[in-house]
């Protein structure tokens, strides 16, 4: 469901469209491979754009009330998918790396040393998100904060995920078995279901 979308009048000009194209992505359809390092790639998409809609809120691209929805969904995709996205990472594409390769088991460590720095980064600007949330109100001075913040995360996720994109998964891709990738991709399918 796409925030521009909820019923209200809609805005007219430049900036309706430009909030427009940053909120319907909010409501795009899910990705449609069941491969699952595709699976992590689309998650990668998920952690830029909800960065980017943070990004969105602090420079004030977007009227009060809707800085207000969006930054309740970046705080909610943060406080409950972000933590999945780690998981299928430490606990399901990790250890079946693990030991295969030196420059792998590196990219491996590198990886496992960043997550709790990225997550300590991250913390700040979600809970400046809850706040607008919480207050529903998008506050000259909660924007300004969001926007100090948000470019320092986002070029710290960036780095991250990009070493992982071009380390990591192309390795899984070679190096497990499509047995491998099953049992991933259930694992990490799992961990979404309801009651998992």
């Amino acid at each position: 469901m796409a925030l521009v979308r909820s019923g209200r009048r809609r805005r007219t000009g430049r900036d309706e469209g430009e909030a427009e194209k940053m909120l319907i992505t909010l409501g795009a359809k899910r990705e449609t491979s069941d491969a699952p390092l595709d699976l992590l790639e689309a998650c990668h998409g998920r952690i830029r754009r909800f960065l980017s809609l943070a990004r969105a809120v602090g420079e004030r691209e977007l009227p009060k009330a809707e800085a207000v929805e969006v930054a309740g969904q970046v705080a909610r995709y943060f406080r409950v998918a972000f933590p999945l996205h780690l998981l299928d990472e430490d606990l399901s594409l990790s250890p079946r790396l693990s030991g295969r390769d030196p420059l792998v088991d590196a990219a491996l460590a590198r990886m496992r040393a960043e997550h709790p720095v990225v997550d300590a980064q991250l913390e700040p600007l979600v809970a400046l998100c809850e706040a607008v949330q919480s207050e529903g109100e998008a506050t000259l001075a909660r924007r300004d904060a969001i926007r100090a913040l948000a470019p320092s995360v986002e070029q710290a996720f960036e780095a991250h995920l990009v070493h992982e994109e071009q380390v990591l998964f192309p390795a899984a891709k070679r190096l497990l078995t499509q047995a491998e990738q099953r049992t991933l991709r259930e694992e990490l399918r799992a961990r979404r279901s309801p009651g998992a």
